[in-house]
């Protein structure tokens, strides 16, 4: 989980920004929108 997180907090400012922050909801979105899709 550390390795996939250190990853997308690289590519999307978003998620990194949620991360320092300690925001679950942007992350939680992009999951459910990425759930969605498949």
């Amino acid at each position: 989980m550390l390795i996939i997180g250190e990853k997308l907090s690289i590519i999307a400012k978003r998620v990194r920004e949620a991360m320092m922050k300690k925001d679950k909801g942007p992350i939680q979105e992009i999951a459910l929108v990425q759930a969605k899709q498949g």
